[in-house]
């Protein structure tokens, strides 16, 4: 199963490759809607969405599952399966990968089973540790929040 992402936002694809990673999906990624590409998951950040380039690419592809990242002070686009509210946890993501596909994350059996086919042992695979743990965003400490009430954040 291949996803398509749409976006431009380099936390959001850290994100989207630690969650498809741990559904065993491949995934291509580009800053807009490249109609040539296709998948049967699309993810597209609703700062790289064009109504136009949108509906001429769900005509191509009217098998593909569509989803919206979508920040909290904007209205959600009509026309997706899903949507996924920014900021979101990588697990949250996972979640919604496979209620829309049907893929399971991929367990400690199946990385076995994976392995046995690769080759591999089962201590290899579990060397591999948590991806979760993989997640480096220290690179984004520079980032300024605007607003920490758009982005969902409080401080109490």
């Amino acid at each position: 199963m291949k996803l398509y992402l749409i976006n431009k936002n380099p936390i959001i694809s850290k994100l989207v490759a630690l969650s498809v990673s741990k559904l065993g999906v491949e995934m291509e990624e580009s800053p807009e809607i490249d109609l040539t590409l296709g998948a049967e998951i699309v993810l597209i950040d609703d700062e790289c969405f064009e109504q136009e380039l949108f509906n001429s690419y769900k005509s191509a592809n009217p098998e593909a599952k569509f989803g919206l990242f979508y920040a909290k002070s904007t209205e959600r686009l009509e026309g997706f399966n899903e949507y996924i509210q920014k900021p979101f946890l990588p697990t949250d993501l996972v979640k919604t990968l496979s209620k829309i596909s049907g893929i399971t994350p991929m367990d400690n059996q199946q990385a076995h089973q994976k392995g046995e086919s690769n080759g591999l042992e089962i201590d290899d695979v579990e060397s591999l540790g948590n991806l979760d743990d993989e997640l480096d965003l220290s690179g984004f400490d520079d980032l300024q929040l605007d607003d920490e009430e758009s982005v969902g954040f409080r401080c109490r």
